[in-house]
């Protein structure tokens, strides 16, 4: 069904529509109605009569009231987020996410290969052991196996190099 500006405040006028009202739990859903009420009130403009005026001052406020109160709605989502994530331990937020422990082990590898020393290694044996350990790692069987059995021999590699670590040679 095509709307014109005149349908839509027809019908916020007669249901008492809020803006808050019109406010979608999925937020591209939400710019797609600002959007559209813009458009509303570009066309509503375009009568250049004094119902299309007064409608499109109408379309226009309700756009922008739909605009800031999904900004707020997004700051007060991510003030909530962000105290959230202040609460949970940076390792924690780490094990959440199987696709950042795999990059972080990629990356502790490539490292090794260029700089091969035993504080290394050990980054890289927790890393593995925290993808083994990870509830959702049963769902991927081949990536498990690869990872135990690397896990065994990142851990003989450690004992092998036990010398005492210099400080100054850390990384």
């Amino acid at each position: 069904m095509e709307w014109t500006p005149d349908d839509v405040c027809m019908v916020i006028n007669q249901n008492a529509v809020s803006a808050y009202d019109l406010i979608q739990s999925n937020k591209s859903n939400t710019k797609k109605i600002i959007r559209e009420f813009y458009l509303l009130a570009c066309r509503a403009s375009i009568k250049q009569s004094v119902s299309g005026l007064i409608n499109s001052r109408l379309l226009n406020r309700y756009a922008k009231e739909i605009e800031q109160i999904s900004c707020e709605y997004e700051k007060l989502f991510w003030s909530s987020l962000m105290s959230n994530s202040v609460h949970q331990s940076a390792e924690e937020t780490t094990n959440n996410n199987i696709d950042k422990l795999q990059a972080r082990l990629f990356y502790l590898v490539t490292q090794y290969s260029v700089n091969p020393c035993t504080h290394i290694a050990g980054h890289i044996v927790r890393q593995l052991t925290c993808l083994c350990q990870h509830p959702h790692i049963d769902l991927m069987p081949a990536q498990h196996y690869i990872y135990s059995n690397s896990l065994n021999y990142w851990r003989s590699r450690l004992i092998k190099n036990c010398t005492p670590v210099n400080r100054q040679d850390l990384h």
